[in-house]
Parts: structure tokens; sequence; C-alpha cells
């Protein structure tokens, strides 16, 4: 679904939705993404900054209200060059399947 079509149809159904965006620019290594997620998105004190971790909290949604649909931006994505790319972009792709999560990647 394309993100405006999303957007209206949550403020057609009043449902409560965030959108956030994070530049992924000047990300050099894995530990500069736990970093800029857990900043933008309030990910709670106990993160362990490796990808199960990473994964879980997003997936459980410790970080945020439930209330809330999660919109985020990624802008940059094709620029990454961190040697765990492809972990990042599978552990996206899981978390695009969930109904309360919404990722739209951006060059």
């Amino acid at each position: 679904m394309k993100k405006n079509d999303l957007i209206n149809k949550f403020n057609k159904d009043k449902v409560k939705f965030i959108e956030i965006n994070i530049n992924l620019e000047k990300i050099i290594s894995k530990n500069d993404i736990f970093n800029i997620f857990s900043e933008n998105l309030w990910f709670p004190n106990y993160f362990w900054k490796n990808w199960d971790w990473f994964w879980d909290i997003l997936y459980n949604r410790d970080f945020i209200n439930n209330e809330n649909e999660i919109l985020i931006n990624l802008i940059n994505i094709e620029n990454l060059t961190i040697s765990d790319k492809d972990i990042f972009k599978e552990i996206i792709n899981d978390l695009n399947s969930v109904n309360w999560f919404y990722i739209f990647l951006y060059s």
C-alpha cells in the first residue's frame, strides 16, 4: 500500500499513528543503526545492541504506546554500506509483515 493511501485510511478510520523519519546516510556500522533507531524510537534502557534484541524490541513494541500504528521512513537505505546490511534488510522485511508496523524505503 502506498504511504499516502495508508495515511488517508488511518485518518478516515481515526487510527492513531506516528510517523518517524530515519536517515541512514551517515551510518557506517551496525552500532550506528542501533543508536539511531534507539534514539528515534525510544528504545528501553535495557536494549542490548545486537540484532536479536533489535528485532525483539521492534517486533514486541516495547518502546512505544501500543495504541499507535508506526510509519517509519528509512531514507538513503540504498547507500547503506555496513557489512550487516543484509541482516538489517531482512529484519525490515520481517517487520513489514506485521500489521501495525509500516516501513517505507527511500534512496
